[in-house]
């Protein structure tokens, strides 16, 4: 008869070998998914990107409301977000302050008005949206016929904005800087300034947060404004991420108006 113990044995060495053999496939296959993600540009080794975004504090383009970021430039950074999976950061910041966050590189990424001196210092992702500027001035003026008709006036102008190249090339007035557009409404309803330039779209918000109906300001002028850029600092410690939100812009701007999408619609100028 076989020994007892003997059989036992011979099960034992059955039994390590079983588990030897599972676990060299375990291995093997864990090796095999490790280097398929790798491949991918998933693997869990890759370390996680956060973006930094610097948002000019001018309303409605971005405000905080009751502890909670809101305006048009976040509304499309969320949607930046859910093309590119990346997560971000963001700081609002008074216009000024934007562009010199991305000239140090304080922050990745950030919204300003197309310039000579922007395209220089930063580099371009895409165009966010087109504008228009109004010109307005109190109710009963004469509508202008050209840039010409502000000649020798006081004109209200936000600190550190540009307005394109037709309303910036322009000297012959004396600008009023103002710090925020209700500042500049204000003023001119109080007959401080002869008229007031803005986007549209912020104008609009000034005059709503001024309790100003429409009738009270008169349409002097309106122009093609500047282009809304997307901008990625030169000195981003991140700089792979300008083709992910090149091509994320690309499929945003895809047979779509991004100032439909994302800007409110100015019932006045």
């Amino acid at each position: 008869m076989v020994d007892k113990a003997l059989i036992a044995l011979i099960h034992m060495k059955v039994i390590q070998t079983s588990l030897f053999l599972v676990l060299s496939a375990l291995i093997a296959f864990s090796a095999i998914a490790e280097g398929r993600a790798q491949n991918n540009g998933t693997s869990d080794a890759q370390p996680e990107i956060t973006v930094s975004y610097s948002i000019s504090s001018i309303k409605p383009w971005g405000m905080n409301f009751n502890g909670m970021n809101q305006g048009i430039l976040i509304d499309f950074v969320h949607a930046l977000k859910k093309e590119t999976g990346l997560p971000y950061r963001l700081s609002l910041r008074p216009y000024a302050r934007v562009f010199q966050d991305l000239y140090s590189g304080e922050a990745d990424m950030g919204f300003v008005f197309d310039s000579p001196d922007i395209i220089k210092r930063a580099i371009r992702i895409g165009t966010v949206m087109n504008t228009t500027v109004s010109i307005v001035g109190p109710a009963g003026s004469t509508p202008y016929r050209s840039m010409a008709d502000l000649k020798g006036l006081s004109v209200g102008v936000m600190r550190g904005s540009k307005y394109g190249k037709e309303f910036d090339s322009f000297k012959d007035y004396t600008e009023v800087r103002v710090n925020t557009i209700r500042q500049g409404v204000s003023m001119l309803m109080a007959g401080r300034l002869d008229a007031m330039v803005a986007t549209s779209h912020t104008l609009e918000w000034g005059m709503r947060s001024s309790n100003v109906d429409e009738g009270d300001l008169t349409k002097l002028l309106v122009i093609q404004g500047p282009v809304v850029g997307l901008y990625l600092s030169r000195k981003s410690i991140h700089p792979q991420v300008e083709k992910i939100y090149r091509e994320a812009l690309e499929r945003l701007n895809d047979g779509r108006n991004l100032s439909e999408l994302y800007g409110p619609k100015p019932t006045f100028p």
